[in-house]
């Protein structure tokens, strides 16, 4: 017992005499850096990543990088995404940014043929611009993603299409466009 009470009174003392190589002194008008403020945003808009039309939360941990998720209405049920933006250039009034999601990226809807209905899930590539207003909090987000759509999803397509009774009112595109507007928080 009285060894281990003369190494935590050896470990106690060596910590109070530690003392900075260079011998520099303390220094009493010493402040800290200013923390930075965390950057959360929240939009609403149309597109994947605002989950059809619904809204998007979007949290910049670093000028950079950011996070988000999107949850909206998607034409058959509830769409969600979540994912990650690279921005191209933070602090300028116009950001580019490269994105990458993963959420519902395709739905197929038949009026009177509820059962074919469906939504599907996968990733989603794409970019981007942020239009940014002066004050830097408030912003017009535009842009652009490439599903990558599952062969259930393809395959389910390709079988409606060739189902008479089926009229397409339109073919799916092999991209997709998402607009919002977001208010910093």
């Amino acid at each position: 017992m009285k060894s281990w009470l003369v190494l935590l009174l050896l470990f106690a003392s060596s910590l109070a005499v530690a003392q900075d190589e260079e011998g520099n002194e303390y220094d009493e008008n010493f402040e800290f850096p200013e923390t930075k403020t965390v950057n959360i945003s929240i939009g609403l808009g149309l597109g994947l990543d605002y989950g059809g039309i619904g809204g998007k939360l979007t949290f910049v941990p670093t000028p950079h990088v950011a996070l988000f998720g999107g949850v909206g209405f998607n034409f058959h049920g509830a769409g969600y995404n979540g994912g990650v933006i690279v921005r191209l250039k933070p602090d300028g009034k116009v950001c580019p940014y490269l994105t990458a999601m993963y959420g519902y990226n395709g739905v197929i809807v038949v009026d009177g043929m509820s059962e074919v209905n469906k939504t599907y899930y996968g990733a989603t590539l794409g970019g981007g611009i942020e239009l940014h207003r002066s004050d830097k909090r408030n912003f017009w987000n535009f842009g652009m993603g490439f599903p990558l759509r599952s062969e259930e999803y393809k395959n389910d397509l390709e079988a409606l299409k060739n189902n008479p009774s089926v009229e397409f009112l339109n073919e799916p595109l092999p991209f997709v466009i998402s607009v919002g507007y977001h208010f910093g928080l």
